[in-house]
């Protein structure tokens, strides 16, 4: 059946709201659904989301059309909330994160296709080189957990009480990034956030293979540990820069550092 939108008449703006019955429905099943129901989740819910962020930027313009964005701005945070939570919380971060890689894959590779200008063309295919380093490393990572639990005697499709929990703070996370109100400082703060419990999840099951006497495991995981460490240092340190800038009374991030270089010289 194919949507002609000249037949339909639409719902008036006052009408438009959402229950939340009607935001909660059933999430799709990351084993039983098709692999890219998951992906055009994602996109759409990127879409709505940008069209929320469209709507709040133009509300700062035109104070005549702040209450009808107002109303506006609520349809589309309810719709984006439904998109999303199809998505359930029986998918880790690794796999949502793999997942979002996949669709930057897609994403890019389509406008790489449609692009008649050669040198953007070829930017594009630079870009998806990257997007798919991303991807091929957080499925290493994904395979070293899958190997882990399998050498163990588990299952790694088996959903847990944990697994639930996980889920819904991992949801939070999502949440408070796609706010519009998320300053970029503020969003960098939500990724420190979740380096933070990357590397003390990644440290702890080195101890369980190391206690176990699964050296082999220990070893991958200690792999992996670096390498979250290193993305930890990253994100750490431009949390700071970016907050000691916006600090006015302490100046800008460059000088402190110079100051601290200077202290330190005998």
């Amino acid at each position: 059946m194919t949507l002609n939108i000249m037949d339909n008449r639409g719902v008036a703006l006052e009408r438009q709201r959402f229950t939340w019955r009607d935001m909660v429905q059933k999430p799709i099943s990351k084993l039983d659904d098709d692999a890219y129901t998951r992906v055009r989740i994602i996109l759409m819910n990127g879409i709505e989301l940008e069209a929320l962020h469209f709507k709040h930027a133009c509300a700062r313009m035109s104070r005549e059309l702040q209450p009808v964005l107002g109303m506006l701005r609520r349809v589309e945070q309810h719709q984006a909330t439904t998109i999303n939570w199809l998505i359930g919380a029986d998918h880790s971060p690794l796999e949502t994160t793999i997942a979002y890689e996949q669709v930057a894959i897609d994403i890019t590779a389509g406008v790489a296709m449609r692009e008649p200008d050669p040198y953007l063309a070829q930017v594009y295919r630079f870009g998806l080189l990257e997007d798919f380093d991303h991807m091929y490393r957080y499925s290493a990572l994904l395979d070293i957990l899958v190997e882990a639990l399998e050498t163990l005697g588990a299952d790694p499709t088996a959903q847990t009480p944990c697994a639930d929990l996980v889920g819904v703070q991992s949801m939070g996370l999502v949440q408070a990034m796609n706010d519009p109100r998320t300053s970029l400082v503020q969003s960098l703060n939500v990724m420190l956030d979740a380096e933070l419990f990357d590397n003390a999840g990644w440290e702890l099951l080195v101890e369980l293979a190391n206690e176990g006497g699964h050296t082999d495991i220990a070893q991958r995981c200690t792999l992996a540990a670096e390498q979250e460490a290193q993305h930890l240092e990253h994100v750490r340190e431009l949390v700071r820069r970016l907050t000691l800038q916006d600090a006015s009374l302490t100046g800008s991030a460059d000088a402190i550092d110079a100051q601290a270089a200077s202290a330190q010289m005998p």
